[in-house]
């Protein structure tokens, strides 16, 4: 296993055949195993070019059966389908579902581990083993926000 950088990443843009061009059937059915076991054939993939801001990925992936996805710089996703960060095709009617997918594995830099175990120790320290609080003890906020978000 390789540890990186978080703030390492590029963002790779290929073009495929548009799924706007297959008969709708079809294009129904790519999604639905794409959505469902997050995979895709590669077949017909060009490879157009590696960027280091998203934007200027997102830009360039912005014509008919473009995308872009986000990827480590000098390491490697694990073996097992997972999600990194962004997979979007800009211009598809389903644009925003490929940005909210959620998929069972998710590739998380070391950073955000320690962050996890760090909050999983403040919650141990405030909830016994059967999952009750200790001595009637309430969060009130002391663990800090999680996304925007009281603990």
């Amino acid at each position: 296993m390789h540890v990186y950088d978080a703030s390492m990443r590029v963002y790779l843009v290929v073009k495929r055949k548009p799924l706007a061009e297959v008969p709708v059937l079809y294009r129904w059915l790519a999604r639905w195993v794409y959505f469902r076991i997050g995979w895709a054939s590669d077949f017909g993939v060009e490879y157009q070019g590696v960027y280091t801001d998203e934007a200027e990925a997102r830009y360039a992936a912005s014509s008919q059966g473009m995308s872009y996805t986000t990827l480590p710089l000098n390491g490697s996703l694990p073996e097992e389908t997972c999600q990194f960060s962004t997979h979007d095709f800009p211009l598809s009617d389903a644009s925003i579902a490929y940005r909210r997918r959620q998929l069972p594995l998710q590739a998380v830099p070391v950073a955000g581990m320690e962050q996890l175990r760090l909050l999983e120790a403040k919650l141990d320290n405030l909830v016994g083993g059967n999952g009750q609080p200790v001595n009637g003890q309430r969060d009130n906020g002391q663990l800090g926000p999680v996304n925007g978000q009281p603990v």
